[in-house]
């Protein structure tokens, strides 16, 4: 279950940006890395944006596919600023009956949660769950971990700066938009050594926290392929990670790949989040008080 929930997370956090400016050869001719990087820089100078993603994990029989949607703020570049309402829906799998989910993020961070099956599992007296991280021991350190380095799920597209053997594939029409799908590895370790220093600490917490969750996987050579809008905004991202059997980092084996195809609609438009009414919170605290910080 814990490794649904980051796998989750961590499609969503694709959804940020990298704070970098592209450049070219010097000769007029336009490094298709560097568009990609001034593309994620201008979706979140935008400031907002719809997110809608399809997930599957394993292969062959055992393969599972869900699927959800965001709406997020992107904040002002500090990832403590950023806000997000989010929406999955999970089919049965693992013998859990998980259903609906809703996760809305409020700058903080503080994360609130609906989930019928999580509601009984911890008797909740109210549909929504507060898990503040600063108040319970360790929660910081497994968000980061869990968001890809981020203390959100919106994150950064740091894992730009690692891009090699980026290529042009051509023009393609998504969701009726014109847009140029660009194919490319990237290289995580590539990318600690070239980010600005104020973000190597989050990206190595995201290098550190991707191969616990898949058990120590290499991931420095990893095929993504990225679309980029007639705006000059992202429009789409996609990737397929392999995953070797049994490694995850809590040993349930999820199968041998994980996929994740996410599209970005209305950049730019208001999206207010709002925290639920307060009558209809419970914290996590209440309902387990050990865990309180001293």
């Amino acid at each position: 279950m814990r490794n649904i929930v980051a796998a989750l997370v961590l499609a969503v956090s694709l959804a940020g940006c990298a704070n970098a400016e592209g450049t070219g050869d010097g000769e007029g001719t336009v490094d298709p890395a560097a568009i990609l990087i001034a593309a994620a820089e201008k979706t979140q100078a935008a400031g907002s944006a719809h997110l809608a993603f399809d997930l599957s994990v394993g292969s062959g029989d055992a393969a599972q596919s869900f699927t959800g949607d965001a709406d997020v703020n992107f904040g002002n570049g500090d990832p403590a600023t950023a806000e997000a309402h989010m929406r999955f829906a999970f089919p049965k799998t693992l013998g859990m009956d998980i259903g609906s989910m809703e996760m809305t993020l409020e700058a903080g961070p503080v994360i609130y949660l609906r989930s019928p099956a999580f509601t009984e599992m911890l008797g909740a007296p109210t549909p929504w769950i507060k898990i503040d991280p600063a108040t319970v021991p360790g929660m910081a350190g497994q968000l980061g971990s869990l968001t890809g380095g981020q203390s959100d799920p919106t994150g950064s597209l740091t894992m730009l700066y690692g891009l090699i053997d980026v290529t042009e594939v051509g023009a393609e029409t998504i969701d009726e938009a014109q847009a140029t799908h660009y194919r490319a590895t990237f290289d995580l370790s590539k990318a600690l050594e070239q980010i600005p220093a104020a973000h190597r600490e989050a990206l190595q917490q995201a290098i550190d926290g991707l191969k616990q969750q898949t058990g120590g996987q290499d991931l420095t050579n990893m095929p993504i392929d990225i679309w980029v809008d007639s705006d000059g905004y992202l429009k789409r991202v996609q990737y397929l990670l392999e995953l070797p059997e049994d490694t995850t980092g809590d040993g349930v084996s999820f199968g041998s790949s994980f996929g994740m195809t996410m599209t970005l609609s209305s950049v730019g438009d208001p999206v207010d989040i709002q925290p639920p009414p307060a009558d209809q919170v419970t914290d996590i605290l209440d309902l387990a008080p050990s865990t309180a910080t001293p």
